[in-house]
């Protein structure tokens, strides 16, 4: 695979906690408040808590997107060369977005 996730440095509260980002946690509110997922600046972290996606296809989807440039559709995830078999994506679908691109 052409690239690897490197998490950036990020600021830790005073208990050695990391600090959260501004846009952290896409998954959980995709699942929380029906808003879905942006697939264009989503990081593992918040891909990882949509069903059936775990710490490994979350990465591969990253790294997916990085050697693509950017998505213009969803179903690009499950092209012959995509991270996701269709069935997954279909179950999934509801909570993903390319930022408006595939609307």
């Amino acid at each position: 695979m052409l690239c690897a996730h490197h998490p950036g440095g990020s600021a830790r509260l005073s208990t050695g906690i990391p600090a959260p980002e501004p846009r952290a946690f896409q998954g959980a509110r995709a699942l929380l408040f029906f808003e879905p997922v942006d697939l264009n600046s989503a990081r593992p972290q918040d891909l990882v808590l949509l069903p059936s996606i775990g710490p490994a296809r979350a990465e591969s989807m990253v790294c997916f997107r990085q050697n693509m440039g950017f998505l213009l559709d969803v179903d690009e995830l499950a092209s012959p060369n995509g991270p996701l078999d269709p069935k997954i994506l279909d179950r999934i679908r509801s909570y993903l977005s390319t930022g408006g691109r595939d609307e």
